[in-house]
């Protein structure tokens, strides 16, 4: 589990050369709100790595209505949006589901997945980032759907290369899902350059 503290902490610390070189670029009129989100995410993956050398973590999964799971994921999607240079177009609201549906989650799962989910786009490049909230077959499904492509962008290209092995983010996704007994696939768009990731979510119906 530690290599996957540590791969979100390297996420960050690439988020955070971004935004310092573009500091650099613009010198005026730059927020640093990003900066500041980025740094407090980084304590706090610090200390759950050391808590997580110290004690096992337990998970604390909670039932919550397809409601309250679209408010907690639009909260997440305003917070991540101030750290990337992407579009998101938010389709959550488009589909509506009964109102006694639910799913199983645990929140600190989910913001791993979406903050992996949202540094793969990036790094491929991607500009738009779709994200729905669909039902396929008994499973609630996070979809999230971009345009980019498999190669680096050039702001990459003038950082060193860090010691954490590709992969480690999915092993992490996946891992998470499977927590949440869910999974995560991923699958390259039809029509065009880029990915769509789902996660699914087992839904219940509770009255």
């Amino acid at each position: 589990m530690i290599e996957f503290q540590l791969h979100d902490i390297n996420n960050k610390l690439m988020l955070i050369m971004w935004h310092i070189l573009k500091l650099k670029k613009e010198h005026t009129g730059v927020n640093f709100h990003p900066l500041e989100e980025n740094v407090e995410r980084i304590k706090d993956l610090v200390s759950i790595v050391y808590e997580g050398i110290a004690k096992p973590i337990f998970y604390n999964l909670e039932m919550v209505k397809v409601s309250k799971f679209k408010e907690l994921i639009n909260f997440e999607l305003v917070k991540l949006s101030s750290s990337y240079p992407i579009t998101i177009k938010n389709e959550i609201e488009d589909l509506n589901f009964h109102k006694d549906l639910a799913t199983m989650i645990e929140l600190g799962l989910i913001r791993q997945i979406m903050e992996n989910i949202f540094d793969n786009s990036y790094k491929a490049e991607s500009n738009t980032l779709i994200i729905r909230l669909i039902e396929v077959n008994e499973n609630i499904v996070l979809e999230f759907v971009d345009n980019g492509n498999e190669k680096m962008g050039d702001i990459f290209s003038t950082m060193k290369k860090s010691a954490i092995p590709n992969g480690i983010g999915s092993n992490l996704m996946r891992n998470n899902a499977l927590l949440m007994s869910g999974k995560i696939t991923r699958t390259p768009r039809m029509d065009t350059h880029g990915m769509v990731v789902r996660l699914y979510l087992t839904s219940f119906t509770i009255s």
